[in-house]
């Protein structure tokens, strides 16, 4: 879709459901020419915006008009704190390197702006990086007002599971003994936002043996997710289509009666702490899990106003 066409979906959304949050996903989406116009206008519409990105386009013009915008978290992905490792992840030589260089970038024109939205790095654990998760904790820990969250990487093609699965006992068993590592860090105080729940799941995720829950035990997209894709389809999850915004609005895909019964068939969902989606972005952490979280938050940012800290990486 265009920037105008995007412009007008979310427009019709903030005025259906009144002030909402968007995630914006890739790919990556900082490469999308109309990226930086459409989060401004989601903050001309106050409509709260965050993104998941690689960190490869962080460069200077786009950091200052990212930060401008005040995005509500802003989650940059690293597979690990040593160039050999997360570039051998990527595939592609001195990747670390460059967003290394673009998070540090963020971080300074976050502190000289004054909003102190959250900044996350999001390490995706797989057979390559599993023996370093220590490692990135206490990276991380060197970085002002950031946390880190751990998710188990989901691949479909026999021979992406192969390179990236963790599957010998003796992987897992390394697997077991640093997810309790972690934990013990992360009640000690470290800034380490993944639920003992969730890091505990990722063991069971790659041993493929469910459920795999770590939050609420039944699927809830269909209370409060919509996914929208770059040709206008929306739907729940890819396992519950809509229609498109394109050619309806918002208001007649979201009050069709048919949606009643698709919401019922999303709460009894099979996919729900399964291997396919059980330590999937749509489990939703409990009430309990959200507090914990927003207490993190809290004492991060408590912190980093009692002491404002130059960046360095």
């Amino acid at each position: 879709m265009s920037v105008d066409e995007w412009k007008r979906i979310i427009d019709q959304i903030r005025d259906y459901a009144g002030p909402f949050p968007i995630q914006f996903l890739g790919g990556e989406p900082m490469i999308w020419p109309g990226f930086v116009e459409l989060v401004q206008h989601c903050r001309s519409r106050r409509v709260r915006w965050g993104t998941i990105t690689n960190g490869s386009v962080l460069n200077p013009r786009v950091v200052k008009a990212v930060v401008a915008s005040r995005p509500t978290n802003l989650d940059v992905s690293v597979d690990a704190s040593t160039k050999a490792v997360h570039d051998e992840a990527r595939g592609v030589r001195g990747s670390f390197r460059h967003v290394e260089a673009g998070l540090m970038r963020l971080l300074e024109e976050r502190a000289a702006s004054g909003h102190r939205f959250p900044v996350r790095i999001k390490t995706t654990v797989h057979k390559l990086n599993a023996a370093h998760l220590l490692d990135m904790v206490e990276w991380v820990s060197k970085l002002p007002d950031v946390t880190i969250d751990f998710s188990p990487v989901r691949l479909w093609s026999k021979e992406d599971r192969d390179r990236l699965y963790l599957t010998s006992e003796s992987e897992l068993l390394e697997l077991d003994d640093a997810v309790e590592s972690l934990i013990a860090l992360k009640t000690a105080g470290e800034s380490i936002e993944t639920s003992p729940e969730k890091l505990r799941a990722m063991t069971r995720h790659f041993r493929g043996g469910g459920p795999v829950f770590h939050g609420y035990g039944e699927c809830r997209v269909g209370l409060r997710t919509l996914d929208i894709a770059p040709d206008g389809s929306a739907r729940h999850c890819f396992k519950f289509a809509l229609g498109n915004l394109r050619s309806r609005s918002l208001r007649e895909l979201w009050e069709d009666p048919k949606r009643r019964q698709i919401i019922e068939k999303t709460l009894s969902c099979e996919n729900a702490g399964g291997n396919m989606c059980g330590t999937g972005c749509t489990s939703y952490r409990t009430a309990t899990q959200e507090f914990q979280r927003a207490l993190l938050f809290l004492k991060m940012r408590t912190a980093a106003k009692a002491t404002p800290v130059t960046p360095a990486i």
